[in-house]
């Protein structure tokens, strides 16, 4: 089976795939922008090492507690919610104005890392939900692939948008994309 079979005849897995497509590629348009914002108004290159910091070791503290709730509640749920909760989470972006404010940064992105470290693992795990068995590899591997297809797609679109019309508008659309998401799922 290809991915465009798959695509074409699963319904279930169309849905769950383009709301992946759609929320990552916001999550990478986010980070351009983000990384932007806090050059701009630090001029520091530790300002920006500690997002990193931020986004990446919530994950650490957050994934085996995930892992536990995952197995144990119902997933799309897990899912529904978490896509809303970082919508309006990633919002709280738009509070970052000032050199003196750039701590609202570090609390928004590492609360939507940790909301993450829920959703990651549900959608992982749902993915044999809606699939059959013999669609279960293509889909996996459609879904790994889209990882990395956003990334490089999420940061070139989020560089243009942050350059065009500002890292505002890039938050937003993240927040945007995660309620499209939502309404996929």
């Amino acid at each position: 089976m290809s991915y465009l079979m798959l695509l074409k005849l699963n319904r279930n897995f169309r849905r769950f795939w383009l709301g992946q497509v759609v929320s990552q590629l916001g999550d990478w348009l986010d980070y351009v922008a983000l990384l932007t914002l806090l050059l701009t108004l630090t001029g520091s290159g530790t300002v920006v090492a500690a997002m990193l910091v931020a986004r990446f070791l919530p994950t650490f503290f957050v994934s085996p507690l995930a892992g536990v709730v995952v197995d144990r509640l119902n997933r799309k749920h897990i899912l529904v919610a978490a896509d809303l909760t970082r919508a309006v989470l990633v919002l709280g972006l738009l509070l970052v104005q000032r050199a003196d404010q750039v701590w609202i940064s570090y609390v928004v992105v590492a609360a939507v890392v940790a909301v993450t470290a829920f959703f990651e693992p549900a959608r992982t795990a749902s993915i044999p939900n809606v699939t059959t068995a013999d669609e279960l590899v293509v889909a996996n591997t459609l879904s790994s692939a889209t990882w990395s297809l956003s990334l490089a797609l999420g940061s070139a679109v989020g560089g243009l948008v942050t350059a065009l019309i500002g890292w505002r508008a890039a938050f937003v659309l993240d927040a945007l994309s995660f309620a499209t998401s939502a309404v996929l799922l």
